[in-house]
């Protein structure tokens, strides 16, 4: 890790994960912690040791999501998102970075059709203006 502060934490979250290894509070914290830092495979680590406890933890599948999509690994990205999206169909990020991770892989029609379904959804005004665009954009670039 790139500071003195940042390796003291990650000491810390190594300690208390020695002192509670079943800790699922420890492994999401140590785990989103990891993926702050850029230390993806370490995080994914993290991430499936939740998810061989409880493989439906929405938290660990949208961290695993997060993860590969910084290694732009985007077809293990979307099965995390679509894992997260099965669980909390209404969760308004997990429709969010799935559409962008269909964008990712040039599966422009699926997104289209989750940037509309996230529209309709959201009242954040200025969520619905951006995508409004977006989808405006993608319009005229057709």
């Amino acid at each position: 890790l790139e500071d003195a502060t940042a390796q003291r934490i990650q000491q810390e979250f190594i300690s208390e994960l020695e002192r509670y290894p079943q800790s699922i509070e420890l492994h999401l914290n140590y785990g989103h912690f990891l993926l702050e830092h850029f230390q993806l495979e370490a995080a994914l680590q993290q991430f499936d040791a939740v998810l061989a406890h409880n493989s439906q933890n929405v938290p660990a599948l949208m961290g695993r999501g997060l993860s590969f999509f910084k290694m732009r690994k985007y077809d293990e990205a979307a099965k995390s998102f679509q894992a997260v999206f099965q669980q909390e169909p209404n969760l308004l990020s997990a429709k969010i970075n799935l559409a962008i991770t269909y964008q990712k892989q040039k599966q422009t029609e699926k997104a289209k059709g989750l940037w509309q379904e996230i529209a309709e959804q959201s009242t954040d005004a200025k969520l619905k203006h951006q995508i409004t665009s977006l989808l405006q954009h993608d319009e005229s670039n057709e």
